[in-house]
């Protein structure tokens, strides 16, 4: 074949291998944006150990109880709130380090004694009295895409399903909120989810009140990039932020 007509060839080739990078690339692009989904699995002893230990090697005075769900509570013994950016920041390092292995959250006690949800001190938790009380463990089961799309999505928001109905995160309206902001309902949620589009930590907390306020918060994380737990309690109010 003769160099002009090699060099015609290389020439009329060159549109159809940029399209299949493109189409490549796209692929690649559509893959990576996708969210993690998660879903129960029989908690793993390792799994709870290590979230047990954790939570007792930060010296405070913690209990715990599992919620009808599957979610393991960490709740301080004496009546006060969970503050996880200074006095329980050890208990958030926690959370953080268990939130792909297991359901968990933290909870305030200002009005609702840790006793009165069924909670007992941590040297009474082990692996088998989780397992006896309903603990779940997670797995990843799939991916979805965002909700949140362009600019929305590389704003620091986040989105929300909110449930006016029922337990389980099932009946939900979608929506989008802004991160550092108190938001809140009338009428109380029966249970609400958070999906994190962003590489850092969601943290979130979801108040049984308006406005953010008074007492019984619940926080918990949103890993990057996945689509949070269901929290099953009636909710208020929610505040969130990266």
């Amino acid at each position: 074949m003769s160099p002009s007509a090699i060099r015609s060839l290389v020439l009329a080739s060159l549109p159809l291998l940029a399209a299949a990078a493109s189409t490549s690339t796209a692929s690649t692009a559509s893959t990576a944006s996708l969210l993690t989904v998660f879903g129960p699995a029989a908690l793993d002893a390792q799994a709870a150990a290590t979230f047990l230990g954790c939570v007792n090697a930060t010296g405070d005075n913690y209990g715990v109880y599992v919620e009808d769900a599957g979610t393991t509570v960490v709740v301080p013994l004496d009546a006060r709130r969970v503050d996880l950016a200074t006095t329980d920041a050890a208990l958030l390092g926690c959370l953080e380090a268990s939130n792909d292995a297991m359901y968990v959250a933290a909870e305030s006690t200002e009005l609702t004694a840790a006793a009165t949800k069924g909670a007992v001190a941590l040297d009474g938790a082990s692996y088998e009295w989780l397992v006896a009380n309903g603990a779940a463990g997670k797995v990843v089961t799939g991916q979805k895409a965002p909700e949140l799309s362009g600019r929305a999505a590389d704003a620091q928001t986040y989105s929300a399903y909110l449930d006016s109905t029922a337990r389980g995160c099932e009946n939900h309206d979608h929506h989008t909120y802004s991160e550092n902001h108190c938001h809140a309902v009338r009428q109380a949620y029966k249970s609400v989810s958070f999906e994190n589009t962003h590489g850092g930590t969601l943290h979130m907390s979801i108040w049984p009140h308006h406005d953010c306020d008074k007492n019984d918060a619940r926080s918990f994380v949103v890993t990057g990039r996945t689509v949070g737990d269901c929290q099953n309690r009636d909710t208020f109010s929610w505040n969130g932020h990266y």
